[in-house]
C-alpha cells in the first residue's frame, strides 16, 4: 500500500517539545506523485550502521561492502542542510538495493557532487559494463548513459568548491531518449530521438558507486572519493516530458538547497 503525505491542521500534545516539520506544497506533490518510486533525503532514515531507507517506500539502500557506509554532515554547501559525505577506494560506503528501479522509461534525480578533480559514478543500476549510470568526470561535466547508449554530450558541470548539483537524467522507452538537465536549465541536453534503442534490463540501484550485477560488488575505480549527495529520487516516468511535475522538483531542490532559478 502506497504511503499518502498530508498537512494536518492543530497540534497533537503527544508532540510538545519536538522540532515542527512543515513539508512544503511541493513537497506533498511530488511525494504523492503515483511515478515516484524511490526517495532518500540524508535528513531523514538515514543509520550510521545500516543504511538509507527510502521515505516513500521504505526500500533500505545497504552498503556495497560491509561495514562501509557514508557519513552524515551539515554541509554549507547545501544550504546548511544535511548531506552524505563519501570515502574513497574499498571504503567509500557505495550503498546498494535489489528491485529498486523500473524496467522501462525512468528518471533519476539527485543533489550531489563527486570529489575535487574526481571521475565518479553517483548512481546507477547495478551493471558495470553497458548499464545505465550518471557519473562526473575530473573535467567536472556530468555524463548519462542508459545502457551503456549515451546520446546526451558532457553536460556543463561545477568545480567541487562551487557547489553541488541537481542532475535529472531522464530516459523515455517510448521515444527511446535520454534528457539530461542540470542546476534548473544551466544545461538541458536530449539524445536524438530513436537512438537509445535498448531498454533498461537491471533494476537494482547503486548510490555513491557503481556495482556489479547480482553480485552489489563495487567497482572502486569510480567512487565519490570525498563526494557528498543530498537527496536521490527516481520515477518511472521520463520527467523531462512532464514539465509540470518537473518544474515542481526543480523548485523544490533549488529553493532547499539554494540553487536559484536560471
Amino acid at each position: 500500500m502506497a504511503t499518502i503525505l498530508k498537512r494536518l491542521t492543530g497540534n497533537n500534545p503527544a508532540s510538545e517539545g519536538l522540532p515542527s516539520i512543515v513539508p512544503s506544497d511541493n513537497e506533498i506533490s511530488i511525494f504523492n506523485t503515483s511515478s515516484l518510486v524511490r526517495w532518500f533525503r540524508a535528513e531523514n532514515d538515514f543509520n550510521p550502521a545500516e543504511g538509507w531507507t527510502c521515505i516513500k517506500s521504505g526500500l533500505q539502500l545497504t552498503p556495497l561492502r560491509t561495514p562501509y557506509l557514508p557519513t552524515k554532515t551539515e554541509l554549507s554547501a547545501y544550504n546548511n542542510k544535511p548531506a552524505l559525505v563519501f570515502g574513497s577506494g574499498s571504503t567509500n560506503g557505495g550503498m546498494t538495493a535489489a528491485n529498486a528501479l523500473p524496467l522501462s522509461s525512468r528518471t533519476f534525480v539527485i543533489i550531489g557532487r563527486s570529489g575535487e578533480d574526481d571521475n565518479a559514478y553517483l548512481i546507477g543500476d547495478g551493471k558495470t559494463g553497458g548499464g545505465s549510470v550518471i557519473n562526473q568526470l575530473s573535467s567536472r561535466e556530468i555524463n548519462g548513459t542508459t545502457e551503456g547508449l549515451s546520446g546526451v554530450a558532457g553536460s556543463i558541470g561545477k568545480s567541487y568548491s562551487a557547489g553541488p548539483s541537481i542532475i535529472i537524467f531522464s530516459y523515455s522507452a517510448e521515444l527511446q531518449q535520454n534528457n539530461m538537465r542540470i542546476d534548473r536549465g544551466v544545461a538541458d541536453e536530449s539524445s536524438t530521438p530513436g537512438t537509445i534503442t535498448a531498454t533498461p534490463t537491471d533494476a537494482n540501484l547503486t548510490v555513491g558507486a557503481r556495482g556489479l550485477a547480482g553480485t552489489f560488488n563495487v567497482d572502486y575505480n569510480g567512487t565519490l572519493d570525498g563526494g557528498d549527495i543530498a537527496e536521490v529520487l527516481v520515477f518511472s516516468e521520463a520527467l523531462y516530458l512532464n514539465p509540470t511535475l518537473l518544474a515542481k522538483v526543480e523548485q523544490y531542490l533549488g529553493d532547499k538547497y539554494g540553487i536559484p532559478p536560471v
